[in-house]
């Protein structure tokens, strides 16, 4: 059993899918450093490095926020994990500002694509979706009730 198990192990290894951890020694914004050279990190929510631009940051923490009302960030849907005062009133100056009845802001980019491709297609659409599409449009795709044709990676001719 053992030696079954190291076996696949080392053609894992010998395919070049053999996956181990990568330390960074420093996280600078959407920036990590490893090994003293700067890699912009895509393996984050925090595509623009908002999380940790220090202007936002002081600016954030001089204001009159209370995070032990409302915390810091999101852990899971508005509707499972609770639903903030906050996105109300955004949502309000949203729909103010740009004059429209309701706005909704979500809370990670993961939710906008599933909720939405569900919101606005149906089982009378039909949606091309590229194979190596990310989990979200997937699931979005699939919520939609939609005919779903999936093509090769990038092979328009299909």
């Amino acid at each position: 059993m053992v030696e079954k198990l190291i076996k696949k192990i080392d053609d894992v290894k010998k395919s070049g899918n053999y996956r181990q951890f990568t330390y960074y020694e420093q996280k600078k914004g959407k920036y990590i450093i490893i090994d003293g050279k700067e890699y912009l990190s895509l393996t984050t929510n925090d595509y623009l490095g908002l999380g940790t631009d220090s202007k936002l940051l002081k600016k954030f923490y001089q204001s009159d926020l209370d995070l032990n009302r409302y915390g810091f960030s999101t852990a899971s849907s508005r509707l499972l994990g609770g639903n903030s005062i906050l996105y109300k009133e955004l949502e309000d100056r949203l729909s103010d500002f740009l004059s429209k009845e309701k706005t909704i802001v979500f809370n990670s980019g993961y939710h906008l694509n599933s909720g939405v491709l569900a919101a606005i297609t149906d089982k009378r659409d039909l949606i091309l979706s590229d194979k190596l599409n990310h989990a979200s449009i997937v699931d979005g795709v699939r919520l939609s009730g939609a005919e779903v044709v999936r093509y090769r990676h990038l092979d328009y001719d299909f």
